[in-house]
């Protein structure tokens, strides 16, 4: 008699869900990332104002969430940790944005006379990216996901 094989709790399809929606966002972000790296290889005007932050979320962020993506499919740690990792620096920075929008219009003189106004009402546009970010976390950290990473959090 043959023993049988151990009992293997099923996969979370939430887990599946959430990399999937990573993957597919992160896929559809590429061909501006492609853009946006080759104009700063050239020097393009666009990019006079680039900022190591900017270009690490811009030109990175895409390929670096594609990778993270399918690591959380394929259930391993460091795309567990690599998911979060992008979903709390989505969700810090949009805060941050949310936090420090003018509500009133202010305009500024920039150092080559051009007037330069940042329209103000806060940043209301910004609660998807607040809230979707959040959700995710939420649903990354319940106890019936994380089962799914034996050496998660």
């Amino acid at each position: 008699m043959s023993t049988p094989p151990p009992l293997i709790p099923p996969r979370s399809k939430r887990v599946t869900a959430v990399a999937w929606v990573i993957m597919v966002l992160a896929a559809l972000m590429l061909p501006i990332s492609a853009c946006s790296a080759l104009m700063v290889a050239v020097g393009s005007q666009g990019t006079a104002n680039a900022t190591v932050i900017g270009y690490v979320t811009v030109v990175l962020g895409p390929a670096f969430s594609l990778v993270c993506g399918f690591g959380l499919l394929q259930r391993k740690p460091w795309g567990f940790y690599g998911v979060l990792a992008i979903l709390f620096v989505i969700l810090a920075s949009n805060g941050y944005d949310m936090a420090t929008a003018p509500m009133e219009d202010v305009t500024t003189v920039g150092p080559d006379g051009v007037l330069n106004t940042r329209l103000g009402g806060g940043a209301s546009f910004l609660w998807p990216f607040v809230v979707f970010p959040a959700a995710l976390i939420a649903i990354l950290l319940t106890p019936r996901t994380r089962r799914d990473f034996p050496r998660a959090p």
